[in-house]
């Protein structure tokens, strides 16, 4: 596209000032490109970002962009009090019966409307992790099927990585032996490079170590546990991030908060020890200033210090800034 980071330079902006975005013109122009790089920018600036994107041909699902739309907010309730959690995890189709229920209802209409491939659907791995919790083996056995055959039709990473955690899930409801089934969830896991859906490698790494903590591996429990709640954390997947530490508590283990600085945590540091006010350092990045604050919020819980002072001397020992 012509003139793109002017485009994308444009849109930021508009988003920024809580105005609304239109990328409007002839396919093969490069608006998915630029739509992707803002979705990528606004989350790295912490911001909660909700998508949905079903291709043309599932446009008569009905639950299709519902449950695109919804995903990132079923991070969110994990922490609620127990009536308020199940009236949510119901209104956001994350129940446990009524998830299986929802995912049952999406995969009909699927198959009502001759999709052999509903791209933009990735609701098996849930499913069964839903169909499991609830001992609906036998479903989640037949999600399982499905799911494999998608992989063998089009492998992907998503479904590399959910099939690995699917059959790990079902083998431990089984009471079967794991040790293969985790094994192969962990080389799933080594085959999608870490940039590529985060989320979802960590899941695995909490999966394994669930499973290895109900077999007794203590150890291997630790570390997977541990490992899955900072990248958890990494990521600001808070609810996991809950789950992961929850877990390690049963093993009397601790998951250490991660001391390293996210992207954005960096840049607003550095500009902050570089002497920048809030409001400049807001307009160099195209965030807003109580965002600055809060990521500065953050920096200093980290490098453990208490005020903007300390900041200078704490960047230039990290080699972050200027001295």
């Amino acid at each position: 596209m012509f003139g793109r980071d002017a485009v994308l330079g444009q849109a930021w902006a508009s988003l920024v000032q809580g105005d609304p975005v239109l990328l409007a013109g002839p396919a093969g122009i490069g608006k998915s490109a630029i739509w992707g790089e803002l979705v990528d920018r606004a989350r790295r600036t912490g911001w909660l970002v909700l998508t949905c994107a079903p291709a043309e041909s599932e446009s008569s699902l009905a639950l299709a962009a519902l449950a695109d739309l919804l995903r990132p907010l079923t991070r969110q309730v994990a922490g609620l009090p127990a009536p308020q959690r199940t009236a949510a995890e119901g209104a956001l189709l994350t129940a446990s019966v009524d998830t299986a229920a929802a995912y049952r209802a999406l995969a009909a209409e699927a198959d009502a409307a001759g999709l052999a491939e509903p791209l933009s659907q990735r609701f098996e791995p849930d499913w069964i992790e839903a169909c499991a919790a609830v001992g609906d083996l036998e479903t989640a056995r037949r999600v399982l099927d499905r799911l494999t055959e998608r992989h063998e039709r089009l492998p992907r990473p998503w479904t590399t990585l959910g099939l690995a955690r699917s059959r790990a899930l079902l083998s431990a409801a089984q009471g079967g032996d794991t040790t293969e089934t985790v094994g192969r969830l962990e080389q799933a896991r080594a085959a999608v490079p870490p940039h590529l859906l985060p989320l979802e490698r960590a899941r695995c790494l909490l999966v394994a170590g669930v499973i290895h903590r109900r077999a007794r591996r203590r150890g291997a429990a630790r570390t997977a546990l541990s490992g899955a709640a900072a990248e958890f954390a990494a990521i600001g997947a808070a609810a996991f991030e809950r789950r992961a530490r929850a877990e390690l508590t049963r093993i009397g283990g601790r998951a250490p908060a991660s001391p390293e600085l996210t992207p954005t945590e960096e840049r607003v540091a550095g500009l902050a020890a570089r002497g920048q006010t809030n409001r400049a350092i807001a307009a160099a990045l195209f965030i807003s200033p109580k965002t600055v604050e809060a990521n500065l919020a953050r920096v200093y819980h980290k490098l453990k210090i208490s005020s903007r002072a300390e900041l200078g001397a704490a960047m230039v020992r990290r080699g972050r800034a200027d001295p």
